[in-house]
């Protein structure tokens, strides 16, 4: 998937184009579900194995919600869990800290898992981003955590850092929340990787309903509908969802 996103002809060189040599490098899992989708630890150490054998030492690789036993195994960079001192401005949601590991970090790399949110609709690039990296992610969940979710990731402390993001789509929860049931997971055995969270999100947007259609269940939002936060997140110039201005390949391995 790195080789066909980047055109390159190898992992190497396709890690070199992403990322710089001397870049400390916060890859962002989600703790959330990881527990039922049990594909966190294989995820990471692919990872970890990939860039390390790209040329970036442990030192520069902090995992951030891969467990954290896995996170201090293996000699990674420790994340630092506290808080940055000043508080950012997010418009009309307001204001929090941001993770202290995100001072420590000149790269982020974005590893949601692909998920409905009995909130937001869904749950990928954007949530994993806005709610996972914020002191009290409690207080943006009002109106379906719109316009938050794009507000706080069109801040500078992500954007400015965010290089990729890699969906981990190998199961999906296509019906329920972070307590879904078996019944509510899908083995997907996919990955959705872009520089742009709106449209990996969108394209995660139309796989959910395309499980759901496979499976008997109602369309998330009605045929035609698209998560707000991700109009906002277009809006305020974070990326795209419009289908028409993804360059969208799909490789089945």
């Amino acid at each position: 998937a790195l080789r066909e996103f980047t055109g390159k002809n190898s992992e190497e060189s396709a890690w070199r184009s992403i990322l710089r040599p001397d870049d400390v490098v916060l890859l962002k899992f989600n703790q959330s579900a990881s527990g039922r989708l049990l594909t966190t630890p294989a995820f990471a150490t692919v990872l970890v194995d990939s860039l390390t054998e790209a040329g970036w030492s442990l030192e520069q690789l902090m995992l951030l919600e891969a467990g954290r036993d896995f996170e201090h195994a293996g000699n990674t960079r420790p994340p630092d869990y506290r808080w940055q001192g000043e508080e950012v401005e997010f418009g009309s949601s307001g204001k929090d800290s941001f993770m202290a590991a995100l001072d420590q970090a000149t790269a982020l790399i974005n590893v949601p898992f692909l998920k409905t949110h009995r909130r937001a609709t869904m749950t990928s690039c954007l949530k994993n981003l806005s709610h996972g990296l914020i002191r009290h992610p409690a207080r943006f969940h009002a109106n379906g955590c719109d316009p938050a979710i794009g507000q706080i990731v069109a801040s500078d402390p992500i954007r400015s850092k965010l290089r990729l993001n890699i969906v981990n789509a190998i199961r999906v929860i296509f019906e329920g929340d972070v307590y879904a049931s078996e019944q509510g997971i899908h083995t997907f055995g996919g990955v959705i990787m872009g520089s742009d969270p709106v449209a990996c999100d969108a394209i995660g947007f139309s796989i959910l309903n395309e499980i759901r259609a496979l499976r008997g269940v109602d369309p998330l939002l009605g045929a035609a509908g698209i998560p707000p936060q991700l109009l906002t997140a277009q809006r305020l110039g974070v990326g795209a969802c419009d289908r028409s201005k993804i360059d969208l390949r799909v490789h089945a391995f």
